[in-house]
């Protein structure tokens, strides 16, 4: 039914969706993991700050209420990361959807425009058809006048259906 050239267009459209899909969860990954080594640096850090001023021990810090609240931020940006990707995929498959049946749509449009195109062209040809052959007919050969008359007659009938047909379109 598809031609080669439509193949690739298919090809070329799954391709470009793979490649937009591994781009948002590249993105989601390295973003993840950038937000992950932040916290982490970060409470490694303010874990030895605290052992340093408080002469407390390290494991004391986990408790304290800034270790809660930077905890906290990094599950929102988690939270801010994961939700974000996942509207992202939804908005990108919504839009792939249409695309692709915008694209069915011109498939067959162009389809029915080929055979709408194939169908004038044979009725056009037709009564051209006959018109050439009465007339070289009528030209070739010594035909009496009456049968000349029905010839020329049935020639001008012809031009008239052609005339309809084109009018009709």
């Amino acid at each position: 039914m598809f031609k080669d050239k439509d193949n690739t267009k298919y090809l070329l459209f799954y391709l470009l969706i793979i490649y937009v899909f591994a781009f948002v969860f590249w993105w989601s990954y390295l973003l993840y993991t950038k937000t992950a080594q932040h916290y982490s640096d970060l409470v490694n850090l303010k874990s030895i700050q605290y052992e340093q001023n408080t002469n407390k021990e390290i494991k004391d810090y986990f408790l304290t209420e800034e270790f809660k609240n930077l905890d906290a931020l990094f599950k929102r940006q988690k939270t801010m990361i994961i939700t974000e990707g996942t509207v992202f995929i939804i908005v990108l498959l919504f839009g792939i959807i249409k695309i692709y049946k915008s694209f069915q749509q011109e498939i067959k449009l162009a389809l029915q425009q080929k055979n709408f195109l194939l169908s004038i062209t044979h009725e056009l040809k037709s009564p051209l058809a006959s018109i050439k052959l009465m007339n070289e007919t009528v030209k070739n050969r010594n035909l009496p006048k009456p049968k000349q008359n029905e010839l020329l007659e049935a020639s001008l009938q012809e031009v008239n259906r052609l005339s309809n047909l084109v009018e009709n379109i």
